[in-house]
């Protein structure tokens, strides 16, 4: 299994501020080896809609980050891509 790398852009919510579930939009491109139709895992969040660009090679999902998640850096991963998102 080969093992690649993908970039996410996204606006990080601020945990203090998550007094209820909160959707999250983030846009998943990445390079040789990216595959947007992979299996996406969020780590503990839900992946809802997703939405693919085949033309530019980009994922779109909305993860579902639970009311009282904590600040931190949770990995992601796209098919055999990794990355990460933050919480505040």
């Amino acid at each position: 299994m080969s093992c690649c790398t993908h970039a996410v852009t996204y606006n990080p919510p601020v945990a203090a501020k998550l007094k209820k579930d909160t959707e999250m939009s983030l846009k998943i491109t990445g390079g040789e080896g990216f595959d947007p139709y992979g299996v996406i895992d969020l780590d503990s969040f839900q992946a809802v809609k997703p939405k693919v660009n085949a033309k530019k090679g980009s994922l779109k999902v909305k993860a579902v980050v639970p009311a009282g998640t904590a600040p931190s850096t949770y990995p992601i991963s796209v098919g055999d891509c990794i990355g990460e998102i933050e919480i505040l």
